[in-house]
């Protein structure tokens, strides 16, 4: 490689011709070899940064598929069922493998999550029965009259009229 006269650079090259006995000379303006190196080199870089688009673009949409939205439905199950959505469940269906297993086991625990609110409120009207009504009876007890007599005064205090009892012993 040299610079001509003129300024423009050139490779040499020489080859020796054994059967001729003599020398070729070949040269070429550096920039004229150059241009298709660079042109392949130009396009190589543009179909790799192609590529890797497409690639980022395809882990992108493959995550968003199989762990973000996974996440994001039962994130919202999960949410639900805090604020008191007993009922809340997770599509196990829809959901990716990885996450099947989770999705199951949420919809168990939300199952029994609900069979025992349902079973905690009937205990209570339960207690609330035993706490306000008489074993023997069924009548009202004590209790009950107390909460009932507090309401009724309250109420006609509210409105401004005067309350009247009337008690009656039955043994």
């Amino acid at each position: 490689e040299a610079a001509d006269a003129d300024g423009s650079v050139r490779i040499y090259a020489a080859h020796r011709l054994e059967h001729a006995g003599a020398w070729l000379y070949v040269s070429a303006s550096r920039d004229e070899i150059l241009a298709p190196v660079r042109t392949l080199v130009s396009v190589g870089a543009a179909k790799l940064l192609a590529l890797l688009v497409l690639l980022g673009l395809a882990a992108w949409w493959g995550l968003k598929v199989l762990v973000v939205a996974p996440t994001l439905a039962l994130t919202r199950s999960a949410e639900a069922l805090g604020r008191g959505d007993l009922a809340s469940r997770t599509d196990e269906k829809g959901t990716p493998r990885e996450f099947g297993g989770l999705a199951r086991a949420f919809n168990a625990m939300a199952a029994r999550l609900e069979q025992r609110d349902g079973e905690l409120r009937a205990l209570n009207d339960k207690l609330a029965q035993l706490a306000t009504m008489d074993a023997l009876t069924g009548l009202a007890n004590r209790r009950l009259f107390d909460e009932r007599l507090a309401q009724e005064w309250r109420r006609a205090a509210q409105r401004g009229r005067s309350l009247g009892l009337v008690m009656v012993d039955i043994d």
